[in-house]
């Protein structure tokens, strides 16, 4: 399973799903503002990582089936921006919130395959 982390608006994430439906491989794509809408809920359990999941509609996808990850303009929340614009308050409290979900999946999926310069995009 190959998990996309993206951002709604990236064409190019879209083109590489294009190919990646074209040759029946196995993905899911998580958008940084589907996580902060509810459009995909994250479920983690301090006393059981093994069972984290995402889950969008019907689909769960467990980050223990994930063997590689794209991190693709993940957190990048535009549309927030611009929707607050002039709200600076409210936009640092959403990056804020958004930070501490977005480490605790990339430790999560720490031990996986990446498809980028892990330490770039999860300084320590």
């Amino acid at each position: 399973m190959i998990l996309i982390l993206s951002t709604p608006t990236d064409l190019d994430t879209q083109n590489v799903i294009e190919w990646l439906i074209e040759y029946n491989a196995p993905f899911f794509r998580l958008n940084d503002e589907d996580l902060l809408n509810g459009n995909v809920q994250f479920y983690y359990d301090l006393s059981n990582e093994s069972q984290a999941y995402f889950r969008q509609d019907n689909q769960k996808i467990f980050l223990k089936d994930v063997n590689i990850v794209w991190f693709r303009k993940f957190g990048f929340l535009k549309s927030y921006e611009e929707t607050f614009k002039g709200k600076s308050d409210i936009i640092k409290y959403l990056y804020s919130e958004f930070s501490v979900i977005r480490s605790i999946i990339m430790d999560l999926l720490n031990d996986k395959k990446w498809l980028y310069k892990k330490k770039i995009c999860h300084p320590k």
